[in-house]
């Protein structure tokens, strides 16, 4: 009994552990609605447009010192980290898929992300910096 205890305590932690990774691995979506930039999944946020300052596209990232609260798995990047330059910042990246959009807020961190193709991610970009004009 006391194997096969065991044995189903394993399956269940590989589930588990299975299940984040998965989670962690898929692409965060992102929608605008009622004035706000709202990004779904892991790390996700919601961000006023009356607080973003600026926002760019740009095929770079500063440097990644380290990992301060986040999921981290190859170019996967979800969660806070600390950035040459920038300080610590909310990166919801694939880091092997540039261009990355840069949003700073008023009083916030900096949130860096990118969609699944560089297409998508221009095409948030120009409608955020639509929202921003009005």
């Amino acid at each position: 009994m006391n194997k096969r205890l065991r044995f189903i305590i394993f399956i269940i932690v590989m589930l588990l552990v299975a299940g984040i990774l998965m989670y962690g691995n898929s692409q965060s979506k992102v929608k605008i609605s009622d004035n706000k930039v709202i990004i779904f999944g892991m790390y996700g946020l919601e961000l006023p447009i009356s607080n973003i300052e600026n926002i760019q596209l740009s095929d770079t990232i500063p440097e990644i010192i380290t990992k301060t609260n986040g999921f981290n798995s190859g170019n996967v990047k979800k969660g806070y980290f600390d950035l040459k330059y920038f300080g610590e910042s909310h990166l919801l990246i694939n880091s092997g898929n540039p261009p990355y959009l840069i949003i700073s807020a008023k009083n916030a961190k900096k949130v860096i992300l990118n969609l699944e193709n560089a297409k998508e991610t221009k095409r948030l970009f120009n409608e955020i910096k639509k929202q921003l004009s009005l």
